[in-house]
């Protein structure tokens, strides 16, 4: 999301059966399956590849991991439905909306969906016409539109989701009317 790469679906692959007789195989089935119930909390099925016991070996190990997980053993797991859009980078990631309530004063905030970032990973710096930001060991640089620019950033907050920084309006940079 951060970089607006399209992703389809999250792989989650060499997952344990859940009915082992062990209690270590058990547990760790148990803890592949409560992540996987995040993932599906935020929206994102995940598409589920078994544990081979090993690591692939060849294009016919891939293919059979591939059929084996697909619909009712049947298909190819890994074959991700037509979105309709075109393959590559998705558009912008981000919007910009005026901010609600009776004082908002012009109040512009820009937002960003983050599935599954964390506040204690999450920075953000304004720097000239863009904003920086970093989530975890990622980072991208987005340039800010005009009207963005000519604010000063008054907040952020992180809900959701979805990252959302507050811009006020710097008088100092607007055109004066009339």
């Amino acid at each position: 999301a951060l970089h607006g790469l399209r992703a389809e679906a999250p792989v989650a692959n060499r997952l344990l059966p859940g009915h082992s007789p062990d209690p270590f195989f058990a547990a760790l089935a148990a803890q592949q399956e409560k992540f996987l119930g995040h993932w599906a909390d935020e929206g994102a099925a995940p598409v589920r590849i078994a544990h081979l016991g090993r690591d692939p070996q060849g294009p016919d190990d891939l293919l059979a991991l591939a059929c084996e997980n697909g619909e009712n053993g049947e298909g190819n797991a890994l074959a991700v439905p037509g979105t309709g859009e075109e393959p590559g980078r998705a558009p912008d990631p981000w919007w910009t909306e005026e901010a609600g309530g009776p004082d908002g004063d012009g109040i512009l905030v820009w937002c960003l969906r983050l599935p599954g970032a964390v506040k204690k990973d999450l920075q953000l710096v304004r720097r000239g016409g863009e904003l920086l930001l970093t989530v975890g060991p990622f980072h991208r640089i987005v340039p800010l539109e005009p009207a963005l620019r000519r604010c000063t950033v008054s907040g952020a907050a992180l809900t959701d989701g979805v990252l959302r920084v507050r811009f006020t309006p710097d008088p100092a940079l607007w055109p004066r009317t009339g």
